[in-house]
């Protein structure tokens, strides 16, 4: 048997799937913030961004067994050895449930001492308590499945299992707007409709694989040390490196929890939430792609591999800056609209995060290249040393100074382009087999184009006041995005895409 044959149709299904559904659940996102914070304290919705920080252990954790289980599964597949999926898969899922159970119990010792770890309001601290337990709860669900997800990638079955995602998201919506308006505004149904939707989502998705992939079922007596140690070796790097960039990331709320106050953590959070659900849009519309690049590099079609390296970029840098460019110019529109006055620094922390956007998703690829490749060694002694260094800058910044959240978004986006600048990007080059000359022209130029044609609307819209209302704000912001695609269709795509395009418009035609 081997792995399933890919084609760029069907990972730019596939990606577009994961992204429509992840764009549905933003929506529902902001939504949750502008109904909570109009009806609910400041100190008691901070403490909701400060432990969410424990849900972003989940990347790594995972970072544990996910590249080394999703390149072995993939090339034991190509090379037909079934026995050897079973294998890996029944060592692993074993260990990752006796590794979740320890964790799971010192969850519940921290959730219990919540208060002496945080500063936590005394009236928020049953609820902080239940909420901790929660997250540690639905973390633990949401890691168990993901050894189990690896089938959708093998079968290339991404579409699947969006429409999985999507169908619980929107349960989760309903239940989460059901206990709101029900019960009353609390930041508690939050983590209750979202552990319910993540016990249904993992229940729905090892179903689904055990039926996709017959060696995903569990034989006990298969298990073996010898290949949890491989997977360990594998990701030993990727996991350090992971686990160092969640320390820079997670670090501000935390520090602000500490240091600052209930409006700067807000703030910090509310400012960063574009930064973070772009990223996420990225990881959810890229995933399609690791397997295509691990059978290129597997393959020694390395030449492949860095042309889809440089398109990766150029494409990320379109999505990334039809978002960061509007929200740019109208970021202090966005907030007084979004939150009124009692927020004011939010715009200039959205503005802070954006203005790396150019660079930093330009090596969107990066750390897939080096995992297809098996050079992860180097890109995450980088993402080490980066998060160390941001992490004492952050500390000493908000130890020392009263800047609060922007000087937490200062220091995290500030050094971020650093490292990318000086290292990431000529690390990508390099593992990509890619000049910096093809770096500048397919990536940089044709990536940020649009947003030239695109700021001819948006800036002067904003100089005239044009965005003051929600409807000036969306009509001016609409006006300004279909410039940037018409600026992106005639001045941005390769031979190849203009190629593409037209035969989608032949068959459009045809068809109509």
């Amino acid at each position: 048997m081997s792995v399933t044959s890919t084609s760029k149709v069907r990972v730019l299904i596939n990606s577009a799937s994961g992204a429509v559904t992840l764009l549905i659940n933003v929506f529902f996102v902001f939504w949750l913030y502008q109904y909570l914070l109009a009806r609910i304290p400041a100190d008691e919705f901070a403490i909701y961004p400060v432990l969410m920080v424990i849900m972003m252990l989940g990347p790594v954790i995972i970072s544990f067994f996910a590249s080394a289980i999703s390149r072995e599964i993939i090339v034991a597949y190509s090379e037909g050895r079934r026995d050897d999926v079973t294998v890996l898969h029944t060592s692993i899922v074993l260990a990752l449930a006796g590794f979740l159970s320890l964790f799971a119990a010192v969850g519940f010792v921290v959730a219990s001492q919540i208060d002496h770890l945080l500063t936590v309001p005394d009236s928020m601290l049953v609820e902080a308590r239940l909420m901790t337990m929660m997250i540690v709860l639905e973390l633990c669900v949401g890691l168990f499945a993901g050894p189990f997800s690896t089938a959708f990638e093998v079968r290339q079955r991404f579409l699947q299992r969006d429409v999985v995602t999507l169908m619980v998201n929107i349960g989760k919506i309903i239940l989460t707007g059901a206990l709101l308006f029900g019960l009353g505004p609390n930041v508690v149904w939050v983590s209750v409709a979202s552990l319910a939707a993540s016990i249904a989502n993992a229940t729905v998705i090892i179903t689904m694989a055990r039926r996709m992939l017959p060696e995903f079922r569990i034989h006990p007596s298969r298990f073996t040390w010898e290949k949890v140690r491989s997977v360990l070796g594998f990701g030993a790097w990727t996991s350090l490196g992971t686990f160092s960039m969640l320390f820079y990331q997670s670090a501000p709320p935390i520090l602000l929890n500490l240091l600052s106050t209930p409006v700067h953590v807000t703030t910090y959070f509310i400012g960063s939430v574009f930064e973070r659900r772009i990223a996420s849009l990225m990881t959810v519309a890229l995933a399609p792609v690791q397997p295509t690049m691990v059978t290129m590099s597997a393959t020694g079609d390395f030449s492949r591999l860095g042309r889809t390296y440089l398109r990766g970029g150029r494409y990320a840098l379109w999505v990334a800056m039809a978002i960061a460019c509007p929200m740019f110019v109208y970021a202090d529109d966005f907030i007084a609209l979004y939150l009124g006055e009692g927020y004011p620094d939010t715009a200039a922390v959205m503005r802070i995060f954006f203005a790396a956007f150019p660079i930093v998703y330009s090596d969107i690829l990066l750390s897939r290249v080096a995992i297809a490749t098996g050079h992860v060694k180097g890109f995450f002694t980088g993402a080490i040393v980066t998060s160390l260094s941001v992490l004492v800058l952050q500390y000493l910044v908000l130890k020392n100074t009263d800047w609060g959240a922007l000087g937490a978004a200062a220091v995290l986006s500030g050094g971020n382009l650093a490292a990318h600048v000086f290292y990431f990007v000529p690390l990508g080059l390099r593992l990509a087999g890619a000049s910096f000359g093809d770096f500048f022209r397919k990536v940089l130029v044709r990536g940020l184009a649009p947003s030239v044609g695109g700021l001819l609307i948006w800036l002067p819209s904003e100089l005239l006041e044009l965005t003051h209302t929600w409807g000036g704000f969306f009509a001016c912001g609409i006006a300004g995005g279909l410039v940037y695609i018409l600026t992106g269709i005639l001045f941005c795509l390769s031979p190849d895409e203009k190629r593409g395009l037209d035969n989608v418009l032949a068959r459009f035609r045809r068809s109509a």
